[in-house]
């Protein structure tokens, strides 16, 4: 196939420099197509500014005593931020990026196939292709929109004054780091949310650090309350809703409105002619950032995943790996950190306590909070609060999240970040030293706090542990109780092992409880951790081929049945419709039958099937019935290989032979059973 490119990079924002670069300076011909401005979100109305407009408002907070410097700072902040933009712009000039390698082309890049690209009238072919187009804030469609002195981000920093009163509307992470610089700048700021509090995705210990700060400065927040309109005057009208009821109708004056309510990916780039999949969220991804079209990756916020530039610049690396060698490499799933950037710092990482419990149950996490001011004495020192939330496996102590209200905050992350990908415990922790005195202590304190806390209730938790556990434990002494006894006996009477299992055996075929008890065993199987495998197969040597065949039809459904309820038990409060394998789980939910019975023709593991079908409450009657038939095929193949064994007194490999007759016998049962499977089907749909 002729090329004009090795890559072609389609939006040159942080991934998608740092992927054309990357490849480039490998040696590989790029093209880098943008559309408006390089440096993309990040540089131009994201990272960059936002962060240049904070460092404005500490300044201001710090003076704000003296009244004519503070002055001076506020009118030159939004000119100060502009010029920092234009700072990164120069060093991210076209020119620079040229100089390394990237060819640079301005335009509205298209697909024509999914190998073509084109730019105007010029159509470029290339064997990779990488999508970074990123994405656009969210917009309002509201009557009197046209009325509001209205800005999203890309447009906020380019307001001649601070404004005296600012209405944000949105709560994420972009309204409320902007929403306090302003305030600090002189701004009286609204934040007006759909969310009933401030940092609704955070533990509540570190909300309420950010709440109580944002009061400090003089920010009004609303939370429920749903735009309708604006009135001819600019007025903001919202409708104040609880239970989807409206409580109250208020009216919010202002002098400008900063939207802030989201983002959408930018997928305008006929991804239809390349055949690419995409959804309103962005375009689907694999692990490796492809789509799927396999030459074709995508990376940074246009995809469905997190929206953020280091998780952009992390794809970009990973997808350049992939080019340079295309071999098969595992890609973990990997622990991203997120910061949002007010004061305090919100810093997180890993698990909240929520989803935690959810994914380990309650009896097996602890919550660790130590709040700086109170412990930490590098806090007491500088006169600073905050607050650490370590989230742990109990007695193991593994971190599993880590939260953090500080104003250093996201540094300190950084820490965490490597504790939960490394699989660190709070124990390793409590054996570090850490410098006296930093704020990093704080780490310290928590190990301590965990220590006693576990000290404190290590009988409650080993008793869940044993709870938890109890499976594996029940069948490890009733193993040990076995042998004990098994072998008690073959040295009471002088006998050795093959002589112990030739009598064992000899009982079980030759009196009426053998068969019993061999059910029985069955049924009780999963808790002992027998391989159904063995029993089924020594079901054929000890009963022969019709009586293997019965007592095992009869064990083996009724031990599905057990250890079915067992997982509807156990999980009868584990919702499965919101995690990433709901759709799967309501599939098979709805064709239960099918799915069962193709899991059964396919050997999925065979108490693994039973328990998921229970804790998701899949149809027991459907179920049971695809257990019925599904395991015939299998069962009936491992009775046969058993009973082709030609007498059990002479126990031995060498004996094996092809009986004919069970064979074919296995073989009638297994087309009788898809046969039947295939006339139910349409019933049991």
């Amino acid at each position: 196939m002729k090329k004009d490119f090795d890559i072609i990079v389609i939006g040159a924002g942080s991934g998608g420099l740092t992927a054309s670069i990357g490849l480039a300076k490998a040696g590989k011909s790029v093209l880098l197509i943008e559309k408006d401005k390089i440096g993309g979100d990040c540089t131009n109305s994201g990272c960059v500014p936002s962060k240049a407009l904070i460092h404005q408002s500490e300044y201001a907070k710090s003076i704000k005593t003296n009244t004519y410097l503070l002055k001076d700072v506020i009118k030159n902040a939004l000119p100060k931020v502009r010029d920092t933009i234009q700072s990164f712009l120069k060093e991210e000039s076209p020119e620079n990026i040229e100089a390394l390698g990237v060819k640079v082309i301005f335009g509205d890049a298209q697909f024509v196939d999914k190998y073509h690209v084109k730019v105007g009238n010029e159509s470029y072919c290339a064997k990779y292709i990488i999508i970074s187009t990123g994405s656009s804030p969210r917009t309002l469609d509201i009557p009197g929109i046209e009325y509001a002195n209205a800005h999203t981000s890309d447009s906020i920093f380019n307001l001649d004054n601070i404004p005296g009163r600012l209405l944000v509307i949105g709560s994420g992470p972009i309204g409320m780091e902007l929403g306090q610089a302003f305030a600090r700048l002189g701004s009286n700021v609204t934040i007006a949310s759909i969310d009933n509090a401030l940092g609704r995705l955070e533990e509540p210990e570190v909300a309420k650090e950010l709440e109580d700060q944002f009061n400090k400065d003089g920010i009004t927040f609303i939370g429920n309350a749903y735009i309708k309109e604006f009135t001819k005057d600019g007025e903001a009208i919202f409708e104040i809703k609880k239970e989807d009821k409206i409580i109250n109708t208020i009216k919010i004056p202002n002098d400008a409105v900063l939207i802030s309510i989201g983002r959408i990916a930018n997928t305008q780039i006929n991804l239809e002619k390349a055949g690419v999949k995409y959804t309103k969220y962005g375009i689907t991804t694999n692990r490796k950032y492809r789509t799927n079209i396999n030459h074709i990756f995508a990376i940074g916020d246009v995809t469905d995943r997190l929206k953020f530039t280091h998780v952009a610049d992390d794809a970009a690396r990973n997808v350049i790996k992939q080019i340079l060698i295309p071999l098969p490499i595992f890609t973990k799933i990997r622990v991203v950190p997120k910061v949002t950037y007010t004061d305090p710092e919100l810093a997180q990482v890993g698990l909240s306590y929520k989803q935690a419990i959810k994914d380990y149950g309650e009896n097996s996490i602890i919550k660790i909070v130590v709040p700086f001011a109170k412990i930490v004495d590098r806090s007491r020192i500088d006169g600073t609060g905050g607050v650490l939330v370590i989230i742990a496996k109990r007695l193991s102590g593994r971190i599993l999240g880590g939260h953090i209200a500080h104003a250093r905050g996201g540094d300190m992350l950084a820490f965490l970040t490597l504790a939960i990908k490394s699989r660190q415990s709070m124990w390793k922790l409590n054996n570090m030293i850490f410098p006296y005195p930093s704020y990093s202590q704080v780490f310290k304190k928590a190990s301590d706090q965990f220590l006693t806390e576990t000290i404190k209730t290590i009988k409650v938790d080993i008793l869940n542990l044993f709870k938890k556990h109890f499976t594996k434990i029940s069948a490890l002494i009733f193993w040990g109780i076995l042998l004990y006894i098994f072998n008690s006996y073959k040295v009471a009477h002088g006998l050795d092992t093959k002589e112990l299992s030739i009598m064992l055996a000899s009982f079980i075929t030759s009196t009426l409880w053998g068969p019993l008890i061999y059910m029985l065993f069955y049924i009780f199987r999963p808790l002992i951790l027998f391989p159904a495998v063995l029993l089924t197969t020594l079901s054929g040597v000890m009963f022969g081929f019709w009586g293997g065949f019965i007592f095992t039809m009869i064990g083996e459904n009724l031990s599905a049945s057990f250890v079915y309820l067992i997982g509807r038990f156990f999980g009868k409060n584990i919702q499965f419709k919101d995690t990433f394998i709901g759709p799967m789980v309501t599939k098979i939910c709805n064709e239960t039958f099918i799915s069962v019975l193709l899991a059964r023709f396919l050997f999925f593991p065979f108490d693994l099937t039973n328990l998921a079908c229970g804790a998701m409450k899949a149809r027991w009657r459907s179920y049971a019935l695809a257990t019925f038939i599904g395991i015939i095929p299998g069962m009936s193949t491992f009775i046969a290989l058993g009973a082709s064994f030609e007498n059990v007194s002479d126990f031995d490999l060498s004996m094996l032979h092809i009986n004919s007759t069970t064979l074919l016998v296995s073989i009638t049962l297994f087309v009788f059973t898809l046969t039947l499977a295939k006339a139910l089907r349409k019933y049991h749909k």
